[in-house]
């Protein structure tokens, strides 16, 4: 064993810098280092959340972020676990990650920084960590891409990890075709409803968000860049649905950062809509999100968060939009051909009519417990060091 390791060993002082795509407003990625918090807290000393760059979100729910410098000045004599906390993230570029936060981004970013990757980092990398964790991350294209998984440096970029999970089994195939040992695991949002109860979000929602739970409604949210050129078919089938099956619609955005534009695409369709048939919810904070999905007949959306929340509260759902959501729901909503979640805008409204009247959902129990087993081997492999 070597000194500094000894040091380290006397000192035991347990630092875990949480990093996810969390300085900008999407609400999945928010949710991370709230659920890694909540599970790792009784065995490290000190949690530091960072990002690609500095943000405060707090307004909104979410956890201050430090910038990406911080991985670059870990104290050498402390116990440093790095966790990529979760999310599609996987050889995800400089360039379009700082995109999601700034209008304009440095032509050649990658230059700029000491890793290859933001979210895909070797321990040569980077000085002073001694644990690098992957916690059910994602990449949707893995399996489909040769650029990626027939990339020399990319395997031992992923082989350097101590333990990796990846979300769903189009990620396990890649890396399988990567050659990196991993388990495979649901996203840790699925936790959710086990950590925050209907009295504890209602304690944390606003006013409008409260009138409308007093009505049956259905959640809605939509990304622009799945609105297309169907904004007036989205209207017709929402007020189709509201009217027949006599229910309020509630759009609420989830993702309004760059690349994301929920709230653009939610105004376009609101104002195809007739006004009494609807609430706006502008600038939600994730405890609005989360509660109002909790609680809803059910959630509509393209969001795979959106979906993974009403999972957790065993609420029904349709998702349509983004093959990340598809492949999720393949992965680990057990659904047969007459109930299936995932549908395109052809078959969006007779999904929706008919998930209102059969209310099937299924239990998250199996994804909660596994997700738990991934978080065990973590605390072990952390607690063995």
């Amino acid at each position: 064993m070597n000194i500094k390791r000894i040091i380290k060993r006397i000192l035991n002082k347990r630092t875990m810098y949480i990093h996810c795509a969390s300085d900008r407003f999407n609400y999945g990625d928010l949710l991370f280092p709230y659920v890694v918090v909540g599970y790792f807290k009784d065995i490290i000393d000190d949690f530091v959340i960072c990002s690609t760059t500095e943000s405060d979100l707090s307004d909104r729910g979410a956890l201050k972020t430090e910038g990406f410098h911080v991985l670059q000045e870990m104290n050498p004599l402390h116990y440093n676990i790095l966790m990529v906390a979760g999310g599609e993230c996987i050889f995800c570029e400089w360039k379009d990650i700082l995109g999601y936060v700034r209008e304009e981004t440095e032509p050649n970013a990658e230059k700029i920084y000491p890793t290859r990757y933001p979210f895909t980092i070797s321990k040569q990398e980077l000085p002073h960590i001694d644990r690098l964790l992957y916690n059910s991350v994602g990449c949707h294209q893995l399996d489909e891409r040769e650029d990626l998984y027939g990339n020399a440096q990319n395997r031992d970029i992923m082989a350097s990890a101590d333990y990796v999970s990846v979300r769903d089994k189009t990620t396990s195939s890649g890396m399988n075709r990567l050659k990196v040992d991993h388990y495979c695991s649901p996203d840790s949002a699925i936790l959710l409803s086990r950590m925050y109860d209907a009295t504890y979000l209602q304690g944390r929602t606003t006013h409008i968000v409260r009138e409308v739970q007093k009505k049956r409604y259905l959640f809605f949210q939509i990304g622009l860049v799945h609105l297309k050129l169907w904004t007036r078919d989205f209207a017709e089938i929402l007020s189709r649905i509201a009217e027949e099956k006599n229910v309020h619609l509630c759009l609420c955005p989830i993702g309004t950062a760059l690349g994301h534009d929920d709230h653009i695409a939610l105004k376009k369709v609101a104002e195809l809509l007739p006004t009494d048939i609807y609430t706006m919810i502008d600038n939600p904070s994730i405890w609005d999100i989360m509660s109002l999905i909790s609680q809803a007949e059910m959630y509509v959306g393209s969001s795979l968060h959106g979906a993974i929340t009403a999972m957790s509260y065993n609420r029904p759902l349709i998702g349509f939009g983004p093959r990340k959501l598809q492949t999720y729901i393949e992965t680990w909503y057990e659904t047969n051909a007459d109930e299936y979640s995932f549908v395109s805008i052809d078959n969006l409204e007779r999904r929706v009519k008919q998930r209102l009247d059969n209310k099937f959902t299924i239990s998250a129990e199996r994804q909660m417990s596994l997700v738990e087993e991934s978080f065990g081997r973590m605390r072990t492999l952390i607690c063995s060091w």
